[in-house]
């Protein structure tokens, strides 16, 4: 009935007209072919299920991806900090400074073997890569804005209104971002 319908290629009444023709077929009694129309209407329920789900579920990964990126981050703050710590040489510090050394070892097995193969798997999902695309598009472009805004108050001592607004602006965005 839909093929006849869409692939007609008449007017509008005589796309009506055919699929009329083929529900009369269709259904002798003239039931109205209720029960072609019932499926659909549990094939849109079932769809419109599924997709919630999906949407659902992308935004649980969204957010796991940002909970590995945040452990990442952390893990790295890390490295650094114990790296400072325990940087200096010395007899007294060799204990300590092996000490840092199985930290670090460990954090970097914590990141291999916990951290890698859910990047993988997130990396296999195109709407969680696009949406990271964007980000860091967005990153860049923030971050290019910030230098030339650094450039022209370091070239001149006198700051323009124009360019106040555009740091307020800009300042206003970056706490919105880091807020949300």
């Amino acid at each position: 009935m839909l093929r006849k319908f869409f692939h007609s290629g008449g007017s509008e009444s005589s796309a009506s007209s055919i699929s009329l023709d083929a529900t009369k077929k269709a259904d002798p009694a003239g039931n109205g072919n209720r029960d072609g129309g019932s499926e659909f209407a549990e094939m849109v329920e079932r769809l419109e299920r599924f997709e919630v789900g999906l949407k659902d579920t992308i935004n649980k990964l969204s957010r796991h991806c940002h909970a590995i990126c945040e452990i990442v981050a952390s893990s790295r703050d890390l490295s650094s900090c114990v790296h400072n710590i325990y940087g200096g040489e010395g007899d007294e510090q060799q204990a300590t400074t092996a000490e840092a050394r199985k930290l670090l070892a460990d954090v970097t097995t914590f990141r291999t073997s916990a951290i890698a193969p859910l990047q993988t798997i997130l990396a296999g999902i195109p709407q969680l890569k696009l949406r990271c695309d964007h980000r860091n598009s967005a990153k860049s472009v923030m971050l290019r804005y910030d230098r030339k805004i650094a450039e022209i108050q370091s070239s001149s001592r006198f700051e323009s209104s124009r360019l106040r607004r555009v740091s307020l602006i800009h300042l206003g965005n970056g706490l919105f971002h880091a807020n949300a």
